[in-house]
């Protein structure tokens, strides 16, 4: 499977429904700051594979804890930086 090198942008403030759209936000946040996986990884004392995983929304426990916040009824929102309404 090929890889695309599209950046998504997203507005200053972007909710976040589930564990895929989180990982679209990190996969797109790392690649606007020109970070590779790995570098990312062994920044964050983790594996490249968890980065992979996470940006495809693949790991259980935050599956769970979309899970949680869904039953909660709670919405999750991020702040996004370098947006181009992110001073408004």
């Amino acid at each position: 499977m090929q890889q695309s090198n599209k950046i998504i942008r997203y507005p200053a403030m972007t909710t976040l429904p589930n564990e895929k759209a989180l990982g679209q936000l990190i996969r797109g946040q790392r690649r606007m700051q020109r970070l590779r996986q790995d570098d990312l990884a062994a920044a964050l004392g983790t594996s490249h594979v968890f980065l992979r995983k996470l940006e495809r929304g693949e790991v259980q426990q935050v599956q769970r804890l979309f899970a949680v916040l869904a039953d909660l009824g709670i919405t999750l929102h991020a702040r996004v930086p370098g947006s181009d309404d992110a001073a408004a």
